[in-house]
């Protein structure tokens, strides 16, 4: 059916914040003595959240008091350098401005917290979104519903009216888990080759995705 509303992904989908995240990783790191990460390691296993991403990267040979000194410093570090080197992806803004004039509803669901959320998205893009729904005490971060729920319930919308765009895997389980069909880019922080084992549709570019939802049925 045709959508009413379109939720968006943030990171690796509508922003490129994969080097401010690289960065806040990395102090944390060297602060523990802990070895650096390279930005495809990171780009790779990034859409889980901040908790899951440090303990991926830590592996398995690091105790409970190191995992949470890193995860602590690399929060306190990203909420004061998410601006450094954000951009959107090429295409994203006027992408979103074509959908708002369409008279579409547009939504952000992401695993960041509500006001470094809400702070890059309106300083970024405007007011062009309707809801903005980032992680907030109590909720479960995605794949799980509860970021969903929440802009259903805000806009007053149902999960069949809804499309949600994502650049992962996690994104994937996200909208099945939540009854919501699905487009994942590969722009973003997977190539297509590593979305090989999803069952989406997946697209390449803005132009591409612009067509396709225009034309969802």
């Amino acid at each position: 059916m045709k959508k009413t509303t379109i939720i968006f992904d943030l990171d690796g989908t509508l922003l490129n914040t994969v080097k401010d995240l690289k960065n806040a990783a990395n102090y944390a790191f060297f602060k523990n003595n802990q070895k650096l990460v390279k930005t495809k390691q990171i780009k790779y296993i990034l859409g889980s959240g901040a908790a899951k991403t440090i303990k991926i990267l830590l592996k398995e040979n690091i105790n409970n008091d190191i995992y949470e000194s890193c995860l602590y410093l690399f929060k306190d570090y990203y909420s004061k350098h998410y601006f450094d080197h954000v951009k959107p992806y090429h295409g994203i803004t006027h992408l979103l401005n074509k959908l708002k004039n369409d008279g579409y509803k547009l939504a952000v669901a992401t695993n960041k917290s509500q006001q470094v959320a809400t702070n890059l998205v309106q300083n970024i893009f405007g007011n062009v979104f309707d809801c903005i729904q980032g992680h907030e005490e109590g909720m479960k971060p995605k794949p799980e519903k509860d970021t969903f729920e929440k802009i259903f319930d805000k806009l007053q919308i149902k999960p069949k009216e809804c499309l949600y765009i994502g650049d992962t895997e996690i994104d994937e389980l996200t909208s099945s888990i939540s009854n919501v069909e699905c487009i994942l880019v590969t722009y973003g922080f997977r190539t297509k080759s590593q979305l090989k084992d999803t069952n989406v549709l997946k697209v390449n570019n803005v132009r591409e995705l612009y067509k396709i939802i225009k034309n969802w049925d």
